[in-house]
């Protein structure tokens, strides 16, 4: 999220991020998403929609006297992507001034690596990465700390161009065949994951394991940025496209779905989407931390009753659409409707979560780290 555009309202830098995490499956997606560059980032309202809603509705008793101040930076917040609901709409309804927090959204960077190293740096408090960065940086001994779940850990979607999925149709392989078989068919591709090291990478380096392909051999892996994959894309460079939310083929035209989301059925556990700071500011600033948890599980309360005809719904998908104006309202709507059942997640940051986070990461990271849960978790933030 960003040092973005000043609000004329509050005089306070607000931007926003990436949504629809699990974007719907589609075949040929030719919206405006899909052209040169990442589309501007509107600024965030100093008020959210009238419509009334549950976190309008719960301010805690913590949030009563001064507002406290915070940082918070998200990342690639141009995207569309589930996991960051919470700080997105959470700021364009208010909901971090009805805890008691005055934010100042920082720049967003691209990828977690870079975002963790800013907050690292103190040029933010707080940022929602994806676990593999904050894993990444404490176990290069860097004070990087967890504090909260955003999503649970899953399976990124892939397409492939058009013209590959002919090629593996004529040797009788189709999205429909078993994802084991389509996973070995990419033997010999340009395959692309949106962060080198990152969540992206580490998933196709398990997937590829899983059937028996080295990823360093058998295919040639081109990480990078969602930005640079894009464009690699649209000049035939790319055979494959992954991002770190399933199925983002929104960035990708002519995309044709070969891994769709929940497709894949072998285990994963640990963080997908965490809030990090660092050491120190979770020992001075406990309260802040539990503030900015508590707008995360007012928001979670919120997208599990956004039901059909619900106000929370629709209150969702205006602040969606006034953060993402070039992507089609039909399109936020559905993708909305089909993610939401993923954001079923606890906050709270237990044990086993977070041993599962690092044994996720070194089961798929080429350099491993050496980890407990303590040497991750914000003290006074790890459950037991």
């Amino acid at each position: 999220m960003h040092l973005a555009a000043r609000d004329p309202a509050t005089s306070r830098s607000r931007r926003a991020l990436r949504f629809l995490s699990t974007l719907l499956v589609v075949s040929s997606i030719t919206t405006a998403c899909a052209g040169a560059g990442a589309p501007p980032v509107p600024t965030v309202p100093a008020a959210g929609p009238t419509t009334s809603t549950k976190p309008a509705e719960s301010a805690p008793a913590s949030a009563a006297g001064a507002p406290l101040k915070v940082r918070i930076l998200v990342t690639i917040t141009d995207r569309c992507c589930l996991n960051y609901i919470p700080m997105l709409i959470g700021a364009r309804l208010g909901v971090f001034e009805k805890n008691g927090l005055d934010v100042d959204w920082i720049p967003q960077v691209p990828g977690a690596s870079p975002a963790m190293a800013a907050t690292l740096s103190g040029q933010a408090d707080v940022t929602n990465i994806s676990a593999a960065g904050a894993v990444a940086a404490a176990g290069a001994g860097r004070p990087a700390r967890i504090l909260s779940v955003v999503s649970l850990d899953f399976w990124a979607g892939m397409a492939v161009q058009p013209e590959v999925a002919a090629k593996f149709a004529s040797q009788g392989v189709t999205p429909k065949a078993l994802w084991q078989e389509k996973m070995q068919a990419l033997k010999g591709l340009r395959v692309f994951g949106n962060s080198a090291g990152g969540p992206a990478e580490i998933r196709l380096r398990q997937l590829f394991q899983a059937v028996g392909m080295d990823a360093d051999k058998d295919v040639t892996f081109q990480p990078g940025t969602t930005e640079s994959g894009g464009a690699a894309w649209r000049s035939k460079q790319l055979d494959t496209f992954t991002c770190c939310e399933p199925a983002t083929f929104q960035l990708v035209p002519d995309a044709v779905v070969w891994l769709a989301p929940g497709e894949i059925d072998l285990p994963i556990k640990g963080a997908g989407e965490i809030l990090a700071t660092t050491e120190q500011f979770a020992r001075d600033n406990p309260e802040t931390l539990k503030r900015i948890v508590n707008v995360q599980k007012q928001m979670k309360e919120m997208v599990m009753a956004a039901k059909p005809g619900s106000n929370e719904r629709e209150a969702i998908l205006k602040a969606l659409q006034e953060q993402y104006p070039k992507v089609p309202a039909e399109l936020i709507a559905k993708s909305f409707d089909t993610g939401r059942s993923i954001f079923d997640t606890e906050n709270e940051l237990p044990r086993q979560v977070v041993q599962d986070t690092i044994d996720s990461y070194n089961q798929g990271a080429k350099d491993k780290v050496n980890l407990k849960p303590e040497d991750l978790a914000a003290p006074g933030f790890l459950k037991t």
